[in-house]
């Protein structure tokens, strides 16, 4: 735990406060997309009057908070319980450009591919 608290030091510009007491984004959460997919992500908005973007993304598959971290167009990971994080968007990127890529590889980590017997069985060997 103490090297998560390294991993979100790059927040000290990022307002929290702010983006949680929009009353437009916390509408924006309940009208998350709803889809078997997964996750919920609500649409990306401006916050603290700067040019970064950010949205919650809710799931209870933690490795997706983990997997989101790595994409490139992705700036900071606040997790704010266990099951839900403000996730902003790089300045460099388009916003909603960079929301449907984010979201599109999202629903390709969260897929659960059920292989065929010969091929668990082939796992099981290794």
């Amino acid at each position: 735990m103490g090297n998560m608290h390294n991993e979100f030091s790059c927040f000290a510009h990022f307002d929290y406060d702010y983006m949680k007491n929009q009353p437009n984004y916390y509408e924006e959460i309940t009208s998350m997309y709803e889809q078997d997919s997964g996750f919920r992500m609500s649409e990306p908005a401006e916050h603290g009057g700067r040019t970064q973007y950010a949205f919650w993304l809710e799931s209870s598959q933690t490795h997706l908070f983990r997997y989101v971290r790595t994409l490139i167009c992705i700036a900071n990971v606040k997790m704010v319980s266990k099951d839900k994080a403000l996730v902003a968007i790089k300045d460099s990127y388009d916003a909603d450009e960079a929301w449907h890529y984010i979201r599109t590889e999202l629903e390709d980590e969260a897929k659960f591919v059920e292989l065929d017997k010969i091929w668990e069985d082939a796992m099981k060997w290794l």
